[in-house]
């Protein structure tokens, strides 16, 4: 793993040091594969003014932001289950090379991408599928979820394409469900309450405690960590109140969608 509080003497030892610990692990190990970087490198003067760009426009929410058109929230804990549900599924969307996008019909709107994800997991709870029981998520069959990522049918009326990694998606459901009932009594929101409503510390559970947020890379024979990398960048571009974990859990999704 990566050294968790690394620091350098200066900006002209090292342009790229970490001015506080990386309690993440995240820009340490980053850091590195910038350095030794060939063919791409990071502009440090057009960084900082974005960065300062980005916070003159920035204003703290006041209270938690959420999308409910798309996003299934009934203000108990089932909401938190089920936003652990939409981040272990939500990655990858993109189609083979010349294959046709996966699509939903949710409510007569065509959608795509993330999405369709999340109206789809809504969809779904509409009619009645428990994506908050953790037994039920543990043990869901690839027929359940090809039902709840079904598509809109091709031009030619046949049927449209499937959700892309379908058999990983699976796979990542059914850790969800898994690790729920073994640790957490089927609930994530005791999760959030053993974390203090600290996102760095829920970052961290996750990642430790699901494979799916697992997110690793190599370079040059070292491991680099991928997950929780825009929690990181928020935190180190001066955001500090970014997310707000709330007792009617409407905003702990913290390392999907940020």
């Amino acid at each position: 793993m990566t050294d968790s509080s690394i620091k350098t003497a200066s900006y002209q030892d090292n342009p790229f040091k970490l001015i506080e610990p990386d309690d993440l692990g995240v820009l340490g190990s980053t850091r590195w594969v910038v350095e030794r970087a060939d063919n791409v490198w990071i502009n440090r003067d057009r960084l900082e003014r974005a960065c300062n760009e980005f916070l003159t426009q920035y204003t703290p929410p006041s209270e938690a932001a959420w999308y409910e058109r798309f996003h299934f929230h009934d203000g108990t804990e089932r909401t938190v289950n089920w936003l652990l549900v939409l981040d272990a599924l939500n990655f990858c969307f993109w189609a083979e090379k010349g294959q046709p996008r996966w699509r939903i019909d949710y409510q007569g709107e065509i959608l795509d991408g993330y999405w369709a994800e999340a109206a789809a997991l809504t969809r779904a709870v509409e009619e009645g599928i428990a994506l908050w029981d953790a037994r039920y998520l543990s043990s869901m069959s690839r027929e359940d979820l090809a039902h709840i990522f079904r598509s809109v049918p091709a031009a030619d009326g046949a049927a449209g394409a499937m959700i892309p990694l379908f058999e990983q998606r699976l796979e990542h459901v059914h850790e969800v469900g898994r690790v729920l009932v073994e640790r957490y009594d089927g609930q994530f929101a005791h999760a959030v309450e053993h974390t203090g409503g600290d996102a760095v510390k829920l970052a961290l559970l996750l990642v430790q405690g699901f494979s799916s947020f697992r997110d690793i890379a190599f370079y040059r024979g070292r491991e680099g960590l991928l997950s929780l990398l825009i929690i990181s960048c928020r935190k180190y571009c001066g955001i500090t109140t970014c997310w707000h974990i709330t007792p009617t859990w409407q905003s702990v999704s913290i390392t999907r969608n940020c």
